[in-house]
């Protein structure tokens, strides 16, 4: 799934001091894995949720957005008004 470094060298083949060939996982497997979940369930869901688990994503995803950019707003406002004082 993951095309950068930190997905490409999370999983890899070697050979320990004996010669037995295995595999090594990095302490990154558990991030790197839940990104590539992420992605695939996001591409997996119009496909299969009805259309009202797609409306509650979609409303949620609008309403996060909201959020941030009045926190945003909210917050350069303030800013605004401390440094007049």
């Amino acid at each position: 799934q993951g095309v950068d470094d930190e997905s490409y060298e999370c999983v890899y083949e070697c050979e320990d001091d004996q010669g037995n060939r295995g595999v090594r996982l990095s302490k990154q497997i558990v991030k790197v894995a839940g990104k590539a979940m992420e992605r695939n369930f996001t591409a997996l869901g119009p496909h299969v949720l009805p259309i009202s688990e797609l409306f509650k994503v979609a409303s949620t995803m609008v309403l996060r957005t909201v959020i941030k950019k009045s926190r945003i707003l909210f917050e350069s406002l303030q800013w605004i008004k401390l440094s007049r004082l």
